[in-house]
């Protein structure tokens, strides 16, 4: 009857391990600088610190982690800014394939499990989990964004076992923050402003090209076009020919071609703030009538300069 008695206390559900003592830590999830005009994601990953001593045991247990200050849009958590937001989700897995929650709406996620694995004296070990933040978000202005995990928003359910009893689940709680940063920057290119045939320049001769820009939302800008490769002297441009001879031209920010385009922001570039999407900024050239050079090709090339 003794025997039987001592052999369910051996192998049965036990308190605590009281001489045995566990500490977690987590690390940030910094997301670090984040390009809102390209579509691709920006990924990082963190980790959550695990160790153990006093016994001859091993540890197991599950990571639940919460929606986040930052809130939710639909089942995607949020990195909240000044008056707007980032789409970001947290993974289980390095393929980002499998949400990591705490099994509750809206985020719907499932908690990590982890383990030791076989019974040591003193040990340490890291358990990963990964994050994303989505590309292509346009609208985002930039600044700083942040969730915060803390509480029933981070927490750790574990127990530590011997070789042969287990001790009760216990519950603990970190504390950890996503972080992002939106930069400000801006994407141009241009078209050719093609005159044409002329065959005299006894009269001007016009025409027409564009500029495109694309900056991060609510980003000012300017954008400026420099003297080209040719210009004789302050103020004029020119194309030139492979035989050196020139023909002056102008660049002009309106359509009647009253205002100059050049490259001094604040005083005659164009200014603009950014959108979701490219703003098209058109380019009025003229050659103005001057004397009829050789028949050739003439070129130049502008350099199109955005200060932002």
């Amino acid at each position: 009857m003794i025997a039987g008695l001592m052999a369910l206390c051996c192998f049965g559900q036990a308190g605590p391990l009281s001489a045995q003592t566990c500490n977690f830590g987590v690390s940030t999830i910094a997301f670090g600088n984040i390009d809102t005009l390209v579509a691709t994601n920006q990924d990082a990953s963190a980790s959550v610190s695990v160790s153990c001593s006093g016994l001859l045991s091993r540890v197991e247990g599950t990571i639940s982690v919460g929606t986040g200050s930052g809130g939710a849009s639909g089942s995607l958590r949020l990195l909240q800014g000044s008056g707007s937001q980032l789409s970001f989700q947290l993974y289980k897995d390095a393929a980002r394939s499998q949400v990591l929650g705490n099994g509750t709406a809206p985020i719907n996620g499932t908690s990590i499990a982890f383990s030791s694995g076989s019974v040591q004296l003193n040990y340490s070990f890291n358990v990963p989990f990964y994050g994303r933040v989505f590309g292509g978000q346009t609208s985002a202005p930039p600044g700083s964004y942040l969730s915060t995990f803390s509480g029933a928003d981070f927490s750790i359910r574990y127990r530590t076992c011997t070789a042969i009893i287990c001790g009760s689940f216990t519950t603990t709680t970190l504390s950890t923050t996503a972080t992002a940063t939106v930069l400000e920057n801006c994407l141009v290119s241009a078209s050719d402003i093609d005159f044409g045939l002329a065959g005299s320049l006894a009269q001007p001769v016009t025409a027409n090209g564009s500029v495109f820009v694309r900056c991060t939302f609510s980003t000012s800008f300017q954008v400026g076009l420099d003297a080209g490769q040719n210009s004789p002297g302050a103020g004029v441009r020119a194309m030139k020919s492979a035989g050196g001879q020139l023909i002056t031209y102008e660049l002009f920010q309106d359509a009647p071609r009253t205002i100059v385009w050049g490259n001094v922001p604040g005083s005659d570039t164009v200014g603009g703030t950014g959108s979701a999407g490219t703003i098209t900024l058109p380019v009025y050239g003229r050659v103005p009538a001057q004397v009829t050079p050789p028949a050739a090709t003439y070129t130049d090339v502008i350099v199109v300069t955005v200060t932002y």
